[in-house]
C-alpha cells in the first residue's frame, strides 16, 4: 500500500463524500430507528462511494479503494475510540458494524467499479 496521489478534483469530491456522510449521520436520528442506524449509515456510505468512483474515474480503482479503506478505518477507529469508548463508555455492537463498514465500503465500491470497466482497463499495465 502506498499513498494515493489525489488530484484536486478527487480530493474535493472526497471532502464532499465526507460532508454528505456527516450530514446524514447528523439527521438520521430523526427518521431512522436506533436499531438500524449503523446499517443505514453503512448503506449510505457505500452508495456515496459508488457515486464517487465513477465520478473520478481512477486509473487503479483497487489501489484507491485500499487507500480509502485505511483512511476511513483510521478516522472511524479514532472517532469510535474517543467518542464511544472513552467519553460515553459505550461498548456496543453498533460501533463494530460502523468500523467494519468504514473499512469494507471503499473496498466493495472499488471492486464493483472495477467490474464495470472493460477487460483491458482492468489489467495492470
Amino acid at each position: 500500500m502506498r499513498w494515493y496521489p489525489f488530484t484536486v478534483k478527487e480530493a474535493a469530491l472526497l471532502l464532499l463524500v465526507f460532508a454528505a456522510s456527516g450530514l446524514f449521520s447528523y439527521i438520521q436520528p430523526w427518521f431512522v430507528t436506533s436499531g438500524i442506524r449503523p446499517f443505514t449509515y453503512v448503506l449510505v456510505l457505500l452508495l456515496l462511494l459508488l457515486m464517487y468512483f465513477p465520478a473520478i474515474k481512477p486509473e487503479d480503482p483497487q489501489e484507491l479503494a485500499q487507500f480509502l479503506a485505511i483512511i476511513f478505518g483510521v478516522i472511524f477507529g479514532v472517532l469510535i475510540l474517543v467518542k464511544e469508548i472513552i467519553i460515553r463508555q459505550n461498548y456496543s455492537w453498533q460501533s463494530g458494524i460502523l468500523f467494519a463498514g468504514a473499512i469494507l465500503c471503499p473496498l466493495i465500491a472499488g471492486w464493483l467499479y472495477r467490474l464495470t470497466l472493460p477487460h483491458r482497463a482492468r489489467t495492470k499495465k
